[in-house]
This record gives structure tokens, C-alpha cells and sequence, in this order.
């Protein structure tokens, strides 16, 4: 959510810049695009769930205070940095 925000507060400043009309998004806009947000995050949050031998995404609780995800053999290693890195702070 805060890089859609970065993201019309850089394109505010870019046409405030060019001396251009910034017109501000409607609210349905606003909440299709919040909307759009928590539906990524819930699915990925909810890889934490599947608790199948198969699936190659493990989370554990760490320190009592969140649930992270751990590299537990070589499948859970590559899926972890091929997929979930690039899916958590690639794509946002």
C-alpha cells in the first residue's frame, strides 16, 4: 500500500514539476487499488497455511513474534528465493 502511495505522490511532484493538472484518483479507484493490495498480501500469507510435505513454502514462528518463512531443505531453499523473494519484494 505504501508504494501506491510513493507512486501518485512521485507522479503528484513529476506534473507539479511540469507545471501540468494533477487530478486527484476517484475514490472507487482508490479502494480497487487497496483492494488489489490486501488480496496480494492474503494470498500470500495464506502459503504460511498449507502444511502439505509437498509444498515447498514453510513458515515458522520466530521469537514469539511472527510467523517467517524458513529454508528447510534444498526445494524450500530454491522455491524461497526464486519465488517467494521476488513475489515479496519484487512485484510491489
Amino acid at each position: 500500500l505504501n508504494a501506491v502511495i510513493t507512486r501518485h505522490l512521485h507522479l503528484l511532484l513529476t506534473y507539479s514539476h511540469q507545471r501540468r493538472r494533477y487530478r486527484i484518483p476517484s475514490p472507487k479507484r482508490v479502494s480497487l487499488q487497496a483492494l488489489a493490495v490486501y488480496l496480494y498480501c492474503a494470498f500470500l500469507g495464506t502459503w504460511g497455511l498449507i502444511g502439505t510435505e509437498n509444498f515447498p513454502y514453510h513458515a515458522l514462528q520466530i521469537g514469539g513474534l511472527a510467523c517467517l518463512p524458513v529454508e528447510v531443505d534444498t526445494r524450500s531453499s530454491l522455491f524461497f528465493w526464486l519465488v517467494a523473494v521476488p513475489l515479496f519484494f519484487g512485484i510491489p
